[in-house]
């Protein structure tokens, strides 16, 4: 007996199984989901599975250049280090989808049998019918449990990695920032929350001239000045501490408009990224 394949059936599990793994690397990783991204990364992922079925060849260096590819178009994308670590986390989500299935398809056949095929000349054996309710039952479960054995193994209350947009005077910056909840600085007279950047990142919307006012709390630099600027005063573990906020034309969190005001923070407190960013400012 002779095994019939179907292009568009294949295309489109495979579509769907890529689509899914793209979803949950990108709900892992505390990522933002583009869907436009992940369709077109999703449908280059399956039109390769239909092109290794028709030519009758694969290639493992093949395959992960592609599911490279497809990282690289559905991910944002930071640095060469960001870009390879979603690329592993999107190879072993991939792993566990397929390792999923596979027991998904091993019950399946226990529980209704086999029959012996031939595929290209070779024996195969495969179930005898998979509804389409099973699959995506087992799709649905094998979800599920990726997201509750990440979540059971990973710190509880990991902060989250955003975007955000500020724009001063005529210039504008990108920024990647760290959520901070124990930040509940805000300036005292309008009460908006604070964002603390490094000033490496505050180079992005001043110039150094201001920066380095900003820093030494310089009368001059704040009065003459085209940006708003304030003076607040907030605790630290050493004490109080004083700071000048700078209140920018617009900031967006994530795409999100957002009242706030930057300043420049002290230490190496920001890890890779550029500042920090008040849970308050962040919209889940």
């Amino acid at each position: 007996m002779f095994q019939t394949i179907y292009i568009d059936i294949l295309f489109a599990i495979n579509f769907s199984m890529d689509f899914l793994a793209i979803y949950i690397t990108s709900y892992l990783l505390k990522l933002k989901f583009k869907t436009f991204k992940a369709v077109i990364a999703a449908i280059l992922g399956a039109l390769y599975s239909a092109f290794t079925v028709i030519l009758r060849t694969d290639s493992i260096i093949l395959a992960l250049f592609f599911a490279y590819f497809m990282c690289y178009i559905a991910f944002e994308k930071r640095n060469l280090k960001n870009s390879i670590y979603n690329f592993i986390a999107y190879i072993a989500v991939n792993f566990l989808i397929g390792g999923g299935m596979t027991a998904v398809f091993s019950v399946f056949n226990k529980l209704v049998g086999e029959r012996i095929v031939t595929i290209y000349g070779d024996v195969n054996s495969v179930p005898e019918k998979l509804p389409f309710s099973i699959f995506a039952v087992g799709v649905t479960f094998i979800t599920a449990l990726i997201i509750a054995f990440a979540k059971m193994f990973s710190k509880k209350g990991t902060a989250k990695n955003v975007k955000a947009e500020i724009f001063v005077g005529d210039k504008k910056g990108d920024f990647y920032l760290t959520e901070d909840s124990g930040n509940m600085l805000t300036e005292h007279l309008s009460g908006e929350p604070v964002i603390f950047l490094s000033e490496k990142a505050m180079l992005k919307i001043t110039d150094e001239k201001t920066l380095i006012g900003v820093k030494n709390l310089d009368a001059d630099i704040m009065k003459n000045s085209k940006i708003k600027m304030r003076v607040t005063v907030y605790e630290t573990v050493s004490g109080k501490e004083m700071c000048v906020c700078m209140k920018p034309n617009k900031t967006l969190i994530n795409g999100t408009n957002v009242r706030a005001w930057v300043a420049v923070g002290k230490g190496n407190i920001f890890g890779e990224n550029d500042g920090i960013v008040p849970s308050i400012l962040i919209k889940n």
